[in-house]
């Protein structure tokens, strides 16, 4: 993690030179969309870096760059797996705050995750998104591990969700039914 830091210090200069994004955008991609691509790469190898030393506040600011830069590309090509990014920063946001014990934040964090989920689900017609199923089994976990208060009934929303994914039969929403029995159950007791 020490060198990925180190290299990333060196790289990171780069990133905001425009002759050099000039350079390695392809020519199909323009030098923004380059920029916001290589940033948001270049981010997330520092919040993983950052995390394997445990400097969460320094992960934290790689993660809030990171979703400021795929908030960018989302904002210029509303594209769903820019839409899908954000929701996995931040929901890894949430699990930082939490790691950093600061409750508020990564309850603020969960609840903006699972909109972003809602609405993409909502989208693409689906009753359940793989992202929905990721940041619920995220929320019950801080919930039980972290006393992270939910925004929404998150008993509530398992519960739906649960009968969803048995109604469907389809073995590969097993696992997620395993962990969301575990948690109903967990969080169903006094």
């Amino acid at each position: 993690p020490e060198r990925a830091l180190s290299d990333l210090d060196a790289i990171d200069p780069t990133l905001d030179d425009s002759k050099r994004m000039a350079e390695l955008a392809p020519e199909h991609v323009s030098k923004k969309h380059a920029l916001l691509t290589y940033g948001a790469i270049a981010s997330g190898l520092r919040a993983n870096a950052s995390l394997a030393l445990a400097r969460l506040d320094a992960a934290r600011a790689a993660l809030e760059k990171r979703r400021t830069l795929f908030m960018g590309r989302y904002k210029d090509t509303k594209r769903e797996e820019d839409a899908r990014a954000l929701t996995l920063v931040e929901t890894r946001l949430a699990e930082n705050a939490s790691a950093r014990h600061d409750a508020n934040a990564a309850k603020d964090w969960m609840a903006a995750a699972l909109q972003r989920a809602d609405a993409l689900a909502a989208s693409s017609n689906l009753k359940l998104d793989w992202d929905q199923l990721h940041v619920l089994r995220v929320a019950a976990e801080l919930a039980l591990r972290a006393d992270v208060p939910a925004s929404f009934d998150l008993p509530g929303r398992l519960r739906d969700t649960y009968a969803q994914m048995v109604a469907k039969k389809d073995r590969a929403y097993r696992g997620y039914e395993r962990w969301f029995e575990i948690y109903l159950t967990l969080l169903d007791r006094p």
